[in-house]
């Protein structure tokens, strides 16, 4: 609606200016040469505009209006304007200043000022809703706040009798029905009070709720010209996101619901960079933050399975509890460059530190025995990446490349054990006798670090007329690391050699293609295989990935081949077609696990443009992919710490 009455407007607003032209045509003294000037003169020099208008919705419906802003019945108010302005004929100030959807819940106005070669200043605001239900019913109470109680018509639970053929929600299982006694199937007709079950109490107290989110965002930006080829910019962000979102509740065993979780939260984006430029090379060094706060630390929802006196497995205090997304930073530095050696050979460099933290309180209901040795995470990681590219072109036939790129990824955030369970009562030793439901309660955090180096060099090369030969070779090595007393990765070090080679044809005017393949060997080196307990395979601690033989494929040995075609056809102006086929084979050498995977794709793709404004298009893909693998099998005894 809102795109109908925009170009209802602006075709309105040409046949008006036509309409003025014809007549000034014929105007005495006024020639058509004249008119001609006027319209171009509208065409090179904006003119200002204001639009207002109006439409409707004659239903509500939040899938239609889901980001349009017209998820309601009723009228709207639509409107924008384009404002211009400038300093004097001799000045390079302009300005301008535009906005759009002003009637609704996408509004958006930006606006610009500037002289050309000195400075330019832009801000803008703008909104964007995004309707999830206007159907949504729920039982609690409290939607949208971060405290969802039960209603107070909602009969409380008697703990002893579910489960023993009596008390209101003894049938939970079977929703749809009362609870079964004798006295109720002979009552017959509508249950009594007595004998409503949760199908005829819970509908009751259900209620609607729409559930969506409101986004608005605030920008600034600014820029000047220092001279001498450096420039100066600066930006600043602030968004805001609140409404509400449908999150899955476990409330104890497979018991759970859609819950509408509160979003309140707010990210504030900063950057500033210095940056030069000139004919041997340019230079550009920039700071970027970002910083999340989020408002919902915690919120609960009161567990509808127990009076309030009674204390469930599962649910501690009897509610189930959800802690939002934490508080976090990044603050970045970096630096990028390029410089010409010559007109056919160039450098470029970059560089950049991240340093992301996160130290939000805790936001916990504590259980009896629970051992939590700090109040937050304390989290932090650092990211260093450095890049550098060289690139000339020997000949007219012959471009070289080569390039080396390094990423680590430090997390140095502390290792610490907490002593936790999930249950309202209390802790268990940790002996082998000890209840099921209360083992393996310590939980420790493990910091993990990565370090990626890798080297590319690549060449292309010219055989004739639309014929190109590419060859590559890719080296890499990623080691994993742990700051605990054991690594916990079973290897320490991986490295990967890769070599490719291309062609590509442009058989004639109208048909081209290519062929590619890459042949890639990944080796690890030494894999630690877990130790067998020597009394036999059954006296084993752990988990499954402990069985001997048996390598983790994502970091084992691997040798791959790898198979890349493509044909592009455009039969007339109108019309073309591509066609590909790719074809993957991955062996492991690993004695157990996965040993081989394999798989091809066809594609095919075709359009038709039947004019301007209206076009086809019809892809057929077919895949097939194929697994090996080995299996063992082995007693685990998982009673033993």
């Amino acid at each position: 609606m809102t795109s109908n009455h925009k170009r209802f407007i602006e075709r309105t607003l040409v046949t008006a200016v036509r309409s003025a032209l014809t007549a000034l045509a014929f105007v005495p003294g006024v020639y058509a040469a004249d008119a001609s000037e006027d319209a171009i003169l509208e065409l090179t020099q904006p003119v200002n505009q204001v639009q207002i208008g109006a439409g409707y919705v004659d239903k509500d419906s939040a899938k239609f209006g889901e980001f349009n802003g017209l998820d309601k019945k009723g009228a709207y108010a639509i409107g924008g304007f384009e404002l211009y302005g400038r300093g004097d004929k001799d000045s390079a100030y302009r300005w301008r200043l535009f906005g759009t959807d002003l009637g609704l819940d996408t509004r958006n106005i930006q606006g610009e000022a500037g002289s050309q070669g000195k400075f330019r200043v832009t801000f803008g605001y703008d909104e964007l809703n995004r309707n999830y239900s206007d159907s949504y019913k729920t039982l609690w109470q409290g939607a949208g706040t971060s405290t969802l109680t039960l209603p107070a018509g909602y009969p409380a639970a008697n703990p002893a009798a579910v489960g023993a053929g009596t008390g209101p929600l003894y049938n939970w299982n079977n929703i749809q029905a009362p609870y079964a006694t004798a006295a109720c199937a002979a009552a017959g007709g509508v249950p009594t009070a007595a004998c409503q079950g949760p199908g005829y109490l819970i509908p009751a107290n259900m209620s609607s709720f729409d559930v969506g989110t409101k986004r608005s965002r605030s920008d600034l930006g600014a820029s000047v010209q220092l001279g001498s080829g450096w420039t100066f910019s600066a930006s600043a962000r602030h968004e805001e996101k609140d409404g509400t979102k449908l999150t899955g509740v476990a409330m104890g065993g497979f018991k759970g619901a859609l819950m509408p979780e509160p979003i309140s939260s707010s990210t504030d984006n900063f950057g500033a960079k210095f940056s030069f430029n000139s004919k041997s090379g340019s230079l550009i060094l920039g700071y970027n933050a970002s910083l999340y706060k989020n408002d919902i630390k915690a919120w609960t929802v009161q567990y509808p399975f127990a009076a309030a006196s009674a204390t469930v497995p599962g649910v501690l205090n009897n509610r189930s509890m959800m802690d939002g997304a934490p508080d976090n930073q990044m603050h970045q530095l970096n630096l990028t460059g390029g410089y010409n050696f010559s007109p056919a050979t160039r450098l470029v460099l970059n560089g950049s530190y991240s340093r992301l933290t996160q130290n939000q309180d805790f936001a916990y209901q504590s259980g009896p025995g629970w051992v939590v040795p700090a109040t937050s995470a304390n989290a932090k990681v650092t990211l260093s990446n450095v890049s550098a590219k060289l690139t000339t072109r020997q000949s007219k036939d012959l471009f070289l490349s080569m390039a080396y790129k390094y990423n680590y990824r430090d997390d140095q955030s502390p290792s610490r054990t907490y002593r936790i369970t999930q249950y309202d009562s209390a802790l268990t030793a940790n002996t082998p006798t000890a209840a099921a439901l209360n083992l393996n309660n310590n939980l420790t955090n493990e910091p993990t670090n990565r370090k990626q180096n890798q080297f590319n060099l690549d060449a292309d090369y010219k055989l004739g007329r639309g014929q190109t030969l590419a060859a590559g070779y890719e080296w890499q090595q990623i080691k994993r690391t742990t700051d605990g007393d054991e690594n916990l990765f079973p290897i320490e070090k991986s490295r990967e050699n890769t070599g490719r080679i291309e062609y590509r044809n442009s058989i004639t005017g109208n048909v081209s293609g290519r062929f590619s393949y890459a042949y890639s060997q990944r080796r690890v080196g030494e894999y630690r295989e877990p130790e067998v307990n020597p009394t036999g395979w059954a006296n084993n601690v752990g988990g499954l990935s402990e069985l001997p033989g048996f390598r983790q494929f994502f970091i084992a040995d691997r040798n791959r081949d790898k198979l890349r075609s493509a044909l592009n056809f455009q039969a007339s102006d109108a019309v073309s077609v591509q066609a590909g086929l790719d074809y993957n084979n991955d062996k492991y050498p690993s004695q157990y696990g996965l040993k081989e995977t394999s798989g091809w794709v066809l594609n095919l793709d075709s359009s038709f443009a039947a004019s301007e404004n209206l076009s086809f298009n019809a892809f057929f893909t077919y895949e097939d992919m194929k697994a090996k693998q080995d299996s063992l099998s082995m007693a685990v005894n998982r009673n033993t710490i």
